[in-house]
Formats: structure tokens, C-alpha cells, sequence
């Protein structure tokens, strides 16, 4: 697999890639049997994910990354604040993508991405 460098995105305009080989997405899990009585009475279901995976150093740029809720689903927007984890899988003494959760609204969350993850040094 070589690295896409035109592929490379933080915008929802260029979607990522959710199968085949070096698949980079794996979709929230958590959601598969949400009741409708939730609807009315405004119980929230806790998600996973979803999981985003560097294939290289660097694949993340600084920047945003918004992810948007699906029709008909809302973002608790009062109770405990999402979580990012950044977890390094590999390579050494290499840097992990740095960030923080910078805004929430029922539609939308923001990620905010203030450096990109390191190849490690020689």
C-alpha cells in the first residue's frame, strides 16, 4: 500500500476510507438497538467510537475535524463531554497526533488537531 498524499484530509468533504485494505474508519459501535421510547423520554444512549487510523506519520494535518451526527440522532450537548483517545500502536519513540475536543452542539462535534504525529528519530 502506498501513501495517498492527495487522499489526506481533516475536511468532511473527502471522506476516509471504511473497507478493503488499510481501511482507516471503524464505525461507533454501541447504537445497534437504540430504543424509540428514548425519543420521548429523552434517554441517551452511550456510542463508541467511532476509530480513526493513521496508516503514516503525519496522515493528520492540524486543523478540524467535525464529525457530524446522522439524521434524526442529537449529540448530548449537557452531560459528560465526548473523549478523544490517542493511542500509539507503533514506531518507536514517534509522536502521537495531538488535540482536544473544542466544541459540541446536538449536531456536530469538533476535534481540533494543534500538531501532527511524528516519524521517530534516527
Amino acid at each position: 500500500m502506498e501513501r495517498d498524499v492527495a487522499g489526506l484530509h481533516n475536511s468532511p468533504a473527502k471522506p476516509c476510507l471504511l473497507t478493503g485494505t488499510g481501511s482507516q474508519f471503524t464505525p461507533v459501535t454501541g447504537g445497534e438497538t437504540i430504543s424509540a421510547d428514548g425519543a420521548v423520554n429523552g434517554a441517551l444512549t452511550t456510542l463508541t467510537g467511532p476509530t480513526y487510523t493513521e496508516n503514516y506519520a503525519g496522515d493528520v494535518g492540524t486543523g478540524t475535524i467535525i464529525i457530524n451526527v446522522p439524521t434524526g440522532f442529537v449529540f448530548d450537548t449537557g452531560g459528560t463531554a465526548p473523549t478523544v483517545a490517542l493511542l500509539k500502536v507503533g514506531g518507536g519513540s514517534a509522536s502521537t497526533v495531538q488535540g482536544s475536543v473544542t466544541s459540541v452542539t446536538s449536531t456536530q462535534i469538533t476535534y481540533t488537531v494543534t500538531a501532527v504525529s511524528g516519524t521517530p528519530p534516527s
